[in-house]
Parts: structure tokens; C-alpha cells; sequence
């Protein structure tokens, strides 16, 4: 995605201004800018300068600049006072995705060390620059299955004149964290497929396209769903859509079976007779990974610019990984000792047992439990108890998220507590 920049407040002494006539043009992933500069006396001479043009919400009003800058034009010799210097030149651009309207700002700024960052002055423009490149189509989704995961949409477009081809078209599925700034973040990339190159007023439709999916860390993330175009400069985001739901990845459970089971034991006389290790009986085969299908909600594009409908989501559907709760740990089968200090062997060897599946009867089932058994789960309401009850039956933990009341903070905090 298009990173949001920001420039330092305006200088208290402007060193120098745009005078006279200024403009630009974009041609394609190149940006020329003209302007008029005019220095104010021998002050600008120590300062590196550059003229900026930015892609912003709103017209520019003093202070903080926030947007995109599409591009930036560094002057080659420093400002002196006298004569208005007439500066001129093409950039690289970096165009805002989405489709948007923006409004257009030429700015300048002076700054040290390559950073140009304090503006002196600036000119907005009175047209809205919309910019035209490929774009996202009807509905956008993704479907977890295995370690792969499918992307989809219904349509890639090119909407640019019919003799201008395309770069390199990619979709991209991308995990930003829901706690963190989404336009600043690049995040987690977490799989993408190569499409190809479009004609102009060409178009792809039903796409959907399988890749191999890399771990999401544990956290709440949003989804993000991204069309990508290789330019001069190498891959630019062109549009996106964020999925309304978050994704949740909850802390793994690790809780390995020992090797053996080790009991201590007294002898008759009291004296201690050491720790007797035992085998554990051969755990069950691990139960083979399985998927549970869950609506996942995806959010429609924007209409043209003539009119923007409210938004709505139309269901598609994601596949969920999850696991079965491992077996508590079996009893060792070992026959019981002759004598006392038999029988606290036994003793001690069926309290390991029971300790070892203690971990699993603490789960309370949200399937299967009474509405007092959810409501004395730590950090759980009985209002949201009551609500868990009467929204069953759940496929998945996933599912929780459309109880009122849970949360995708809550439902990690509850994770652990609670089973199918």
C-alpha cells in the first residue's frame, strides 16, 4: 500500500517562495513539475531544496502536509537571492492507489543531509487529479485451505486507452497489524500470485488464484487484498480492500506427553525408596489436521465517481484450520505392587494420570456446557454466556466473533479456557 508521508510544520522564516507559474504532468510512472522560484536574499543558500508535489484528502492549508508524495524534484545548485530561478524536470511517480480523487499540492521545502523536509511555500491546485490504473472489480476474498491459501476477485481491470498494456499484474493477500496505523504499515506479505499483463480496456473476470501461504504470527490482524503492477521503479500498489473482519491467530497450546511417568513411593518402614520411572502407555495417533468452513464477510468496491452507494458485504467462504485437543495422558498399565508400598505406588501413579489430563478438563466445551459453567470462565460475563448458549451450535472458535459482546481481543484471552 501507498505509505501516508508527512512534512515537518512550515519554516517561521520562509527562505524562499514559488513565484509566478508552476505546473505539472503525469506520463505514466513519470512526473514533470515546473515552478517559478524566487529567493529571499542570501538565506536560502545553506539549505538543500526540492520541489514536492503531493497527493492529499483535502487542499493544502499550512501546518502539517499529510497524503502521498507522488513525486519529488531536487534542485541541482542552492538558492541565492536576486533573479526568480525557473526550475524544471521529470521524477519517478508514486501514485496513490484506489481510485480516489485527491487533491494536488506543489510544494516547497528545504532541508540537510538529503532530507527536505520544512516547508517554505506551497500552491494547490484547483482540479482533483484522479488517477487511472488498474483496479479491483465486484467483489475481492481469500480462502484459507491447508498451507495454501486462494485469492479472489471478481474482476481485474484496465481501465487505461486501449493502446497502453499493462505491467506485470500481481495480487497480493497482506496482514497488517489491527492495532497499528494500516497506511503506514507494510506488514505481514503472506502470499501472492503472479497474473500477467492487460490491454487497455481489458479485463480479467472469476479470478481466483491458489498460492502457497506463509505463517501469520500470532495476533489480531486485518486482511488486506492488494493489485500490484511492476512500474520502472518495481512493484506499485495500484488498489486494495480490506476484509471488515479481523483475522485472529491465537497463541499455539504446547503440551507434550511425557516419556515417562515417574511415581515416588514410601516404604513401609518410612523410609523414602526413591523414584521408580515407569513407561507411559503409546499415545494415540495425532488426530489429521481438518478444516471448518466460516462466512467471512468481504467488502464490495466503490461505485464511479458519480455515485458512491453505501457499502455492503456479500459472504464468502473460509476455510479455518484447527486442531482436535490432544489425548489426556493415559494410564501406565503396569499391575499394582504386592504389599503397602504397592499400593502407594498405584496411589501416586493415578494421581500423575489425573494430572495429566487436567489440563483438557479445564476446557470448558462451548457446544456442550451449561450457561454457569461458561459464566465461571475467567473474563467471561454471564450476559455473554447466555449469548454463546443460544447462538449454538459453533464449527469453529472463529465463529465466537458473531456472539455479541466477543471480541477478537476477548476471544484470544479466552481461547485458552474454552473447546468445542
Amino acid at each position: 500500500m501507498s505509505a501516508i508521508q508527512a512534512a515537518n510544520v512550515a519554516a517561521t522564516q520562509p527562505a524562499a517562495r514559488i513565484s509566478g507559474s508552476h505546473g505539472y504532468r503525469i506520463d505514466g510512472d513519470v512526473a514533470r513539475i515546473n515552478a517559478l522560484i524566487e529567493a529571499a536574499g542570501e538565506s536560502g543558500t545553506a539549505s538543500e531544496w526540492a520541489l514536492q508535489l503531493w497527493a492529499c484528502d483535502q487542499p493544502f492549508s499550512g501546518g502539517r502536509i499529510s497524503g502521498t508524495k507522488v513525486a519529488e524534484l531536487r534542485l541541482a545548485a542552492p538558492l541565492s537571492g536576486g533573479h526568480p530561478l525557473m526550475i524544471e524536470g521529470e521524477a519517478p511517480a508514486r501514485l496513490p492507489p484506489g481510485g480516489a480523487e485527491h487533491a494536488m499540492t506543489l510544494v516547497l521545502a528545504a532541508g540537510h543531509d538529503g532530507h527536505t523536509d520544512v516547508i517554505h511555500d506551497y500552491a494547490n491546485y484547483v482540479r482533483p487529479e484522479r488517477f487511472n490504473l488498474p483496479r479491483l472489480g465486484g467483489s475481492v476474498g481469500y480462502r484459507f485451505a491447508g498451507s495454501q491459501v486462494e485469492i479472489s476477485a471478481d474482476a481485474v481491470e484496465n481501465p487505461r486507452e486501449t493502446d497502453n498494456l499493462s505491467g506485470t499484474l500481481a495480487l497480493e493477500l497482506r496482514a497488517v497489524a489491527a492495532d497499528g496505523v494500516m497506511d503506514r504499515c507494510e506488514g505481514v506479505r503472506v502470499a501472492g500470485v503472479v497474473l500477467g499483463t492487460l490491454p487497455g480496456q481489458g479485463a480479467l473476470h472469476a479470478v481466483a488464484v491458489p498460492a502457497d501461504a506463509a505463517a501469520i504470527p500470532e495476533g489480531i490482524w486485518n486482511l488486506i487484498v492488494e493489485l500490484r503492477e511492476w512500474t520502472a521503479a518495481g512493484y506499485q500498489t495500484r488498489d486494495f480492500r480490506v476484509m471488515p473482519r479481523p483475522y485472529v491467530v491465537a497463541p499455539a497450546r504446547v503440551e507434550p506427553p511425557p516419556d515417562v511417568v515417574t511415581v515416588e513411593s514410601v516404604a513401609p518402614d518410612g523410609a523414602e525408596s526413591g523414584a521408580v520411572a515407569q513407561p507411559a502407555a503409546p499415545a494415540s495417533a495425532a488426530p489429521a489436521e481438518r478444516t471448518t468452513p466460516v462466512t467471512e464477510l468481504v467488502a464490495e468496491p466503490a461505485a464511479p465517481a458519480s455515485a458512491v452507494p453505501a457499502e455492503r458485504t456479500t459472504p464468502v467462504t473460509v476455510l479455518v484450520a484447527e486442531r482436535a485437543a490432544p489425548a489426556s495422558a493415559a494410564s501406565s498399565g503396569h499391575p499394582p505392587a504386592a504389599g503397602a508400598a504397592g499400593g502407594a505406588r498405584a496411589a501416586a501413579q493415578s494421581a500423575s494420570a489425573a494430572a495429566a489430563g487436567a489440563t483438557h478438563e479445564r476446557r470448558v466445551s462451548v457446544n456442550r456446557a451449561r450457561e454457569p459453567e461458561l459464566a465461571a470462565v475467567k473474563g467471561m460475563s454471564r450476559p455473554l454466556a447466555k449469548a454463546i448458549v443460544a447462538g449454538r451450535p459453533y464449527a469453529s472458535m472463529q465463529e465466537l466473533l458473531d456472539v455479541k459482546g466477543m471480541g477478537p481481543k476477548l476471544l484470544a484471552k479466552l481461547r485458552d479456557q474454552l473447546s468445542l
